[in-house]
């Protein structure tokens, strides 16, 4: 249902209503976890694929240059901190993201437990 009509320069264009834009918001996921885990696996799935394994290959490199002797719990660690660098930026760079997450981190804290 079309409920607002307006004109622009003689021509007549309708908005949907509030209620039919909420309706139609996609949203990644129904709460925090599953926002988490849903955005997370995209990375890993962005990370397994060619461009993002040169990526992941380029990373080793640079670190191995910084500290030649670095452990594969230090790799582990600086794995996780660039998928946590890679979420930031996701969510930073993408408003509807931004306001999803507000949106269960929101209705996180309002849980009761």
């Amino acid at each position: 249902e079309w409920l607002h009509t307006y004109k622009d320069n003689g021509r007549r264009f309708c908005r949907p209503s509030s209620k039919e834009r909420k309706e139609r918001k996609m949203m990644i996921a129904e709460n925090f976890n599953d926002f988490v885990d849903k955005v997370s696996e995209a990375e890993r799935s962005a990370l397994n694929s060619p461009a993002g394994q040169e990526l992941t290959q380029k990373l080793l490199e640079m670190k191995l240059a910084q500290n030649p002797h670095m452990t594969p719990e230090e790799w582990a660690q600086t794995k996780s901190e660039f998928m946590t660098f890679m979420f930031t930026v996701f969510v930073k760079e993408v408003p509807e993201a931004m306001q999803e997450l507000g949106h269960h981190v929101y209705n996180e804290l309002r849980k009761e437990n």
